[in-house]
């Protein structure tokens, strides 16, 4: 993506919100709108935006706010992107605003490197293209990886790692030529060394395939990619099967509509447009160019731009780890409709109106409740406006969208999830305490899986290719094991996360895997999502009260459960290593109260060597014992309430 300085004049941004009275009645020629809760397709990683620090002026504290805060006149975005600069003595400009959206606000980060350094492309520049020489492909790891580790030192955690920006464009600024097959070389050469950290190729300019294709039909590279991303300039999303029946994420890393000014409704709606289409084709996530510009999600001035509050109707209220679920997709002519399954069986359904007319949509849910919808709109008139709370009636509302606008409709959650997709076969344990959910998938569908309880079976199910939530209720305790007992030719199981009591336990974390490929033997490897074999992943022990027992992950590498601590008035806190060098490490803190009321809580962890940072807590450190507490903000937990955003650097 060419970086010019694009600039329009400003249209001020309107803040007012209008409320609108929802007592209608059931319209004559009002379109039904289907939402099946037990249709499930991609889990959404989230919504995002690009910092051009190093090209243009970083974000301020105000814009992060702004941009990744989810209150009033916020956009509540989840992922940043970021460029890896050739020149290593650059990186720390990267820092501030990514900190701050990771520490504050729990945003992940995507890292893209544009050009590897010019010692190692045939062109010896950085620019106008040129290929990475394959006597350097070691070389460039070593880049990449220690731009990791060195974010990760400094409190910014990468989520996931691209290996090249637009490979089929040849532009006169940074840029790198790679064909699909020279991905896939690379990945056969160096793919093992990413490890736990997530990487994403191959970023082309419209999605090619041809670019994918290639090291996707290779199992042996396959198994180091985790994410096929792309861009949009050229082209329109459209699903892509091969993609996803190798257990990928999709993610679409950079577009923009155009480069008119972002508050002229013409051409923000398109945005909205978008938006639906890459959902509906599978996307996990959806990644705007410069959050910050004349056209951008804020404008140069720092305010949300009516595209800003677009991208919201989505970024704010289907967050992270919401699954897409089944929905008329076009009731109405003109009409886009996609709807989302959250925790609690919160229910979100977005609509999008490029008709010139108001239009009446029957929200039907099936196998699935709730008792009301909030709708919250955005228009030429309108930014995220509400617009009332709609009554359901036997499971169905009617309600109506503005023309050429995006609505948001937002259950009140907590109702019936339905059978959350899958045959809870097998004996199921009993009406117990513990709740299991595992999420998960197969290549091909036919794949058998067991999860059992101290060695009991609780579960069997067979497996379809779209990735499901499959629960049970036991009263058994013990070590949890997720089994794959079928393998054959083309059967292969991707184990997301399994969520115990309502706490998740990552499958990539858990160094007990006995059925993945790897070192040419079944089990030869740990941290993977994947069982290649007949196998099984551990998730470490539930003890009948809580979500708490352990997670199996260890130390060795990203990602590991290092430890835990249980302290008084049913605080408990997991800590989990996000990376880790020779001389020291950093891990993220999850805090949670499981009593029955609020607590104003500290905790103490036991940790190996000497803390040197800690962000939004507050902390000292008496020989291997870390003891935190809140700031003003987060000092008091909500009975069940989960804090995330602490995170700690310690030196070994």
């Amino acid at each position: 993506m060419i970086r010019g300085f694009f600039r329009r004049p400003d249209i001020s941004s309107v803040f007012g919100a209008l409320a609108v009275a929802c007592s209608f009645s059931m319209h004559a020629m009002a379109a039904d709108v289907n939402i099946n809760a037990n249709t499930q397709y991609q889990t959404i990683r989230g919504f995002g935006g690009m910092s051009g620090v190093g090209w243009i002026a970083d974000l301020t504290n105000d814009q992060v706010d702004k941009a990744y805060g989810n209150g009033d006149g916020q956009i509540g975005l989840s992922i940043m992107r970021m460029r890896i600069d050739p020149n290593s003595g650059a990186w720390n400009q990267q820092i501030p605003a990514a900190k701050r959206a990771v520490s504050q606000y729990d945003a992940i980060v995507l890292a893209t490197p544009w050009t590897p350094p010019a010692y190692m492309k045939s062109n010896n520049s950085t620019i106008n293209g040129g290929k990475l020489l394959t006597q350097y492909y070691s070389a460039y790891t070593d880049h990449l990886l220690s731009f990791a580790d060195y974010m990760n030192s400094n409190g910014v955690p990468i989520y996931a790692m691209s290996l090249q920006n637009e490979p089929d464009w040849h532009p006169d600024y940074e840029s790198a030529d790679w064909s699909g097959a020279d991905f896939t070389n690379f990945l056969l050469s160096q793919g093992s060394r990413f490890g736990s950290l997530k990487v994403l190729a191959p970023e082309s300019l419209g999605f090619n395939h041809a670019y994918s294709d290639p090291f996707l039909n290779d199992a042996s590279a396959a198994q180091h990619v985790d994410i096929v991303g792309g861009h949009l300039y050229g082209t329109t999303p459209k699903d892509y099967p091969l993609a996803r029946n190798k257990g990928k994420e999709i993610w679409m890393t950079e577009h923009i509509t155009n480069t008119e000014a972002a508050n002229d409704w013409s051409n923000a709606i398109p945005l909205a447009t978008e938006l639906h289409q890459s959902m509906a084709a599978n996307f996990n996530a959806y990644i705007w160019w410069y959050i910050r510009r004349s056209y951008g999600l804020l404008t140069e001035d720092g305010n949300v731009s009516k595209r800003g509050y677009i991208m919201a109707q989505y970024s704010k209220y289907v967050r992270p780890g919401y699954v897409r679920i089944g929905a008329t997709e076009m009731p109405q002519s003109g009409v886009s409709v996609t709807a989302y399954k959250g925790p609690d069986n919160k229910y979100v359904i977005v609509a999008v109106n490029t008709s010139s007319s108001q239009q009446n949509l029957n929200l039907k849910l099936q196998n699935a409740s709730a008792t009301s919808f909030v709708k919250y709109s955005t228009s030429s008139s309108l930014n995220l406006g509400y617009g009332g709370t709609y009554t359901l009636s036997n499971n169905a509302a009617s309600v109506w969208v503005e023309p050429q606008s995006i609505t948001t409709f937002v259950s009140d959650g907590n109702g019936d999830g339905g059978d959350n997709g899958g045959d809870n076969g097998g004996d199921n344990g009993g009406d117990g305490n513990n709740t299991i959910v595992v999420r998960m998938q197969g290549t091909s569908g036919e794949e058998s899986v067991n999860l059992t309880i101290g060695g009991t079976t609780v579960g069997t199910w067979t497996l379809g290719t779209n990735m499901t939530d499959y629960s049970v209720t036991t009263d058994l305790t013990g070590e949890i094991r997720v089994a794959f007992t079928n393998d054959a030719t083309g059967r292969d199981v991707q184990v997301d996360y399994i969520v115990v009591n309502g706490v998740v336990r990552q499958a990539e974390d858990q160094a007990d895997n006995t059925g993945v490929w790897g070192n040419s033997t079944c089990g030869g490897g740990s941290y993977s999502e994947w069982l290649h074999c007949n196998g099984s992943i551990g998730f470490g022990g539930v003890d009948g009260s809580t979500g708490g027992g352990s997670s199996s992950g260890g130390n060795d590498g990203n990602g590991g459960d290092t430890g835990d601590g249980q302290n008084a008035d049913g605080i408990s806190a997991v800590m989990n290593i996000n990376n880790e060098w020779d001389g020291g490490y950093c891990a993220d803190l999850v805090i949670t109260n499981e009593s029955n009321s609020a607590v104003t809580w500290s905790v103490d962890i036991p940790v190996e060597g000497s803390v040197n940072s800690l962000w939004n807590g507050v902390w000292s450190q008496q020989g291997d014992v870390l003891h935190v507490s809140g700031l003003d903000w987060s000092s008091v937990l909500e009975a069940g309430e989960s804090l995330t955003s602490i995170g700690f650097c310690a030196d070994r």
